[in-house]
């Protein structure tokens, strides 16, 4: 989407929930949010359960339905239209809730991040995987629909599977969806993507910079940059705090350290910035995780985001 078009159009502003950051709905028509121009920060799949339509999405019409389905970006300018007795599953996400995933899996996401390039909005309905795909969404819903013990865990591993199916089976050559785009990433800086998350897992509580980093994988600061949130959706810093918030968890559960000692020990010298970054990343302040990990009750029992967002601490290791 262009700038302008940015400016002429308010961001939707998605607000999901920090333990539980998706939101699955079914809707008969296009519901009015869907039938204006918009644009949101938030990932976007839709399943075509009945009928037929279709979507303007960044200046092009992507027609659709029933048994096709759709992915919608970031900061995709869209607007759905109904052609004939349309119901469709929409799904939306925060990608933030697989970083961690992304250490082990950089491609996690890239159906989302090559739309255009490698990747198409629509999975046709004749696609030979579109059955097990469906039947991931479908299974996605009914979990979330019935919230039984675990539920979360469960929508989140169904969600993973689905992306990464869709991102080993549905990717195609540049030529076929319109030519290449800013936005693929060369496999050969891929890797040295991968030098920097070893670097910054293993010595997170290092004073990194942007131009130190860089220079050890032997880019620019801004080339550096460029090509990290190209593959991982966010910043090197932005990364980089996420680490040091997923260790300072890890410290606060299974230590009595104060957590002035954790703050500092994970890289963070000044502890009211910590406080901050740590109630706005896990949706709980560092106090309040101490005092349920003090009341002997599990953290999963009453923050799942900590278990959601933060992957389960074990060494890094390359494919």
């Amino acid at each position: 989407m262009s700038e302008s078009s940015a400016g002429r159009i308010p961001r939707d502003d998605c607000k999901l929930d920090a333990d539980y950051p998706i939101l699955v709905t079914e809707s008969s028509g296009i519901a009015p949010q869907y039938r204006r121009l918009h644009w949101h920060d938030v990932l976007e799949i839709n399943l075509i359960k009945r009928g037929r339509g279709y979507y303007h999405i960044n200046g092009k019409t992507v027609e659709f339905r029933q048994g096709d389905i759709l992915l919608i970006g970031a900061n995709d300018l869209h607007r759905a239209y109904e052609r004939e007795n349309l119901q469709m599953l929409v799904i939306t996400f925060s990608p933030d809730w697989f970083l961690a995933d992304l250490r082990y899996d950089p491609a996690l996401l890239s159906p989302f991040r090559e739309l255009g390039v490698h990747y198409g909005h629509l999975i046709s309905r004749n696609h030979p995987r579109i059955e097990t795909l469906r039947a991931i969404l479908l299974t996605l819903q009914k979990e979330d629909e019935h919230k039984a013990v675990s539920h979360i865990s469960v929508v989140r591993s169904h969600l993973l599977r689905f992306l990464a199916y869709v991102a080993r089976d549905c990717r195609r050559l540049a030529s076929v969806v319109g030519g290449a785009r800013a936005g693929s990433t060369p496999e050969g800086r891929l890797e040295k993507i991968r030098d920097a998350l070893e670097l910054m897992e293993r010595h997170y509580a290092r004073e990194w910079d942007l131009k130190t980093l860089s220079d050890r994988v032997y880019l620019s600061p801004a080339r550096f940059s460029a090509v990290f949130k190209q593959a991982l959706g966010v910043s090197p810093m932005e990364y980089l705090i996420k680490v040091r918030l997923s260790n300072a968890v890890r410290l606060l559960e299974s230590s009595d350290r104060k957590i002035v000692d954790v703050a500092y020990e994970c890289g963070f010298h000044n502890l009211s910035n910590f406080n901050r970054l740590f109630k706005c990343n896990v949706g709980v302040s560092p106090s309040h995780v101490r005092k349920i990990v003090s009341s002997g009750r599990r953290q999963v029992d009453k923050i799942p985001s900590l278990s959601n967002r933060f992957a389960e601490e074990r060494e890094y290791r390359f494919l």
